[in-house]
């Protein structure tokens, strides 16, 4: 493999292509496209007992998956922009975008189905997919830097539907936002039972013209991509015979930030075109900065049905002794730069905080030409389920973050019941 196509696959070409061109934000018009896989985390706290066999079972597992998914996604013309553990979210721009999105969740759903099962060495895993789809503008962001960490920002409310049509869906299940409809033919949609969604009958047949152009390199010099890698993976990726991170199971402190205010401080007309873009970008680049001075890593900025946020590691890629306390020491120091800032925008900033550790997979998740490292299991979900769970302006932490660190902070205890959707 060339070195350069090792350290490109873990962008989106829309990201590569602002790079080049360095335009640091832009509008972009499309359709926007998330697929959910469930059944992988269960299949990973089984094969967690099984130490490194365990783990290359799962990992073969997920490629197994991926692997058809993205050679699907690329024939219609689909973009990956961010993979979020067991999932991926894909922008289709230019001519035909919502037919081609139509046409690929559909033949998605056609390879898995609402119930395909996998073997390993610990029993058979039912996986399953369900799939939003929305259609719009989203802006796209290159932030960070000032001698820190870059990453690609892509957010909007057009692409927040597409989530929030993924958790109506069932599995096996695709669900168009109502936005889509003036995009496609009258034969492809149905009403759902609630009328706020779309179902969709069967489109023409997969395009694959697309294929070959998302798997031609962009140019660019792969050195200046170094920025926007975890620390400790682009040294991973070097060492690897085949430039992909084999994954593993190991402790780690998983840490979900959840922001509002980011796109519509960027959306922002007070200032002109670009909005507030400086000061949300000096926002991201102090979240960098405290999550380097504790040891962890931002490894994905993406986005929810309820705003944007950030996933955030400590012990991985590089191992973490007192990762617990870390994290917390970093909600903390987040939460008060976050208000610091805040009172310079339009929009004031909200922040919430879910912190949990446990036995989690890390590791690459994707194909050759697209992927990304980020972590998965039901340890990394309990993060994210106690940042939905928390109030603006609350760090959430879970039982063994606690136990670990609680004794250095002063906490209050909850109970309360974690629905498992």
């Amino acid at each position: 493999m060339h070195p350069q196509r090792q350290y490109l696959g873990y962008l989106s070409r829309l990201a590569l292509r602002q790079i080049k061109d360095k335009r640091n934000l832009i509008e972009i018009k499309g359709s926007f496209l998330f697929a959910d896989l469930s059944g992988f985390t269960t299949m990973s706290d089984k094969l967690s007992a099984s130490g490194r066999l365990g783990s290359e079972e799962l990992a073969s597992a997920i490629n197994n998956i991926f692997d058809p998914m993205l050679e699907i996604i690329f024939s219609c013309g689909g973009d990956v922009i961010k993979f979020g553990g067991d999932a991926v979210l894909v922008l289709f721009a230019g001519k035909d975008h919502a037919e081609r999105a139509a046409s690929c969740g559909f033949w998605l759903l056609e390879n898995i189905g609402s119930s395909r099962k996998i073997s390993t060495s610990v029993g058979d895993f039912p996986i399953a997919i369900h799939i939003g789809i929305s259609c719009g503008s989203a802006l796209s962001a290159i932030v960070g830097g000032e001698g820190g960490r870059y990453d690609h920002l892509f957010c909007g409310p057009d692409v927040s539907l597409a989530y929030a049509a993924v958790d109506e869906a069932g599995c096996g299940e695709l669900l168009l936002a109502e936005n889509c409809h003036a995009y496609l033919e009258t034969s492809l949609i149905g009403i759902s039972s609630d009328r706020r969604f779309l179902k969709m009958g069967k489109p023409a047949d997969s395009p694959t013209q697309y294929a070959k152009d998302n798997q031609k390199a962009i140019d660019i010099g792969y050195l200046r991509l170094k920025p926007f890698l975890p620390a400790g993976l682009w040294d991973k990726i070097t060492l690897a015979s085949n430039g992909k991170i084999e994954g593993e199971h190991r402790h780690i402190t998983s840490m979900f930030v959840g922001i509002d205010g980011w796109h519509q401080n960027l959306v922002s007309r007070v200032v002109g075109c670009g909005g507030y873009y400086k000061l949300i970008n000096k926002h991201i680049v102090e979240l960098f900065a405290i999550t380097e001075k504790y040891g962890g890593n931002i490894v994905r900025l993406d986005l929810t049905d309820a705003g944007e946020r950030a996933l955030v590691l400590f012990g991985a890629p590089v191992l973490r002794e007192n990762a617990p306390v870390d994290a917390l020491k970093a909600a903390l120091e987040m939460k008060k730069i976050t208000n610091e800032i805040s009172q310079a925008l339009p929009k004031p900033l909200k922040i919430k905080i879910g912190v949990n550790s446990g036995i989690s997979y890390v590791g690459d998740v994707g194909g050759s030409f697209r992927r990304e490292y980020t972590a998965m299991g039901k340890e990394v979900n309990l993060a994210a389920r106690l940042t939905a769970k928390a109030g603006w302006g609350e760090i959430i932490a879970g039982p063994v973050t606690l136990e670990a660190a609680g004794e250095f902070f002063k906490t209050e205890v909850r109970h309360f019941l974690l629905e498992r959707n």
